[in-house]
């Protein structure tokens, strides 16, 4: 099954990275500003499903 949504991608990841690179990758630097706005960004996509 395919990911239908930014959470499901997330969580495929998760599940298929080792968990020192997931943590690395999931995770925010100092006051992770670029995290909130790039969850806020992914938020507002619109994934059409096919």
């Amino acid at each position: 099954m395919k990911p239908a949504s930014i959470h499901d991608y997330r969580d495929a990841a998760r599940r298929r990275l080792p968990r020192f690179l997931f943590d690395y990758i999931d995770g925010g630097s100092y006051a992770e500003t670029t995290l909130r706005r790039n969850v806020a960004d992914l938020a507002d996509l619109a994934l059409d499903q096919r």
